[in-house]
């Protein structure tokens, strides 16, 4: 009997994300980030820290975990801890997203089945 196990996946997705407009949903130009920015921060444990940026200057950071559930389906949960003036009630909130990460691209779906955003190193 195969039972899949929860795993975190932090360490293969540190980097600079920025959103691919060309192959993305409109919906993902007007309301997604812009800009996802993944870091690891020394300490013993070391933490994974998360940055957003979204147009007008917004944005939130924090905590984040991407949990990998078998080997294709990486999900991504987001523990904001500061937040620009439009994204202050996500403080203190754990954020459970379908952010997927596959082949090095950032993805979530929209408008359908076959469309995603994309975001790419």
């Amino acid at each position: 009997m195969l039972m899949s196990a929860c795993v975190s996946y932090n360490e293969d997705i540190l980097g600079r994300f920025s959103l691919d407009e060309a192959g993305s949903c409109s919906s993902c130009i007007d309301t997604g980030p812009r800009v996802m920015t993944f870091r690891e921060v020394s300490g013993e444990p070391p933490s994974y820290r998360y940055r957003f940026d979204f147009d007008g200057g917004g944005g939130h950071a924090g905590t984040y975990q991407f949990v990998a559930t078998d080997s294709s389906d990486v999900s991504l949960t987001l523990y904001p801890d500061s937040a620009g003036a439009f994204h202050q009630d996500l403080v203190g909130e754990a954020i459970f997203t379908q952010y997927r990460l596959r082949s090095d691209v950032v993805r979530s779906p929209c408008g359908g089945l076959f469309k995603q955003c994309k975001w790419r190193p």
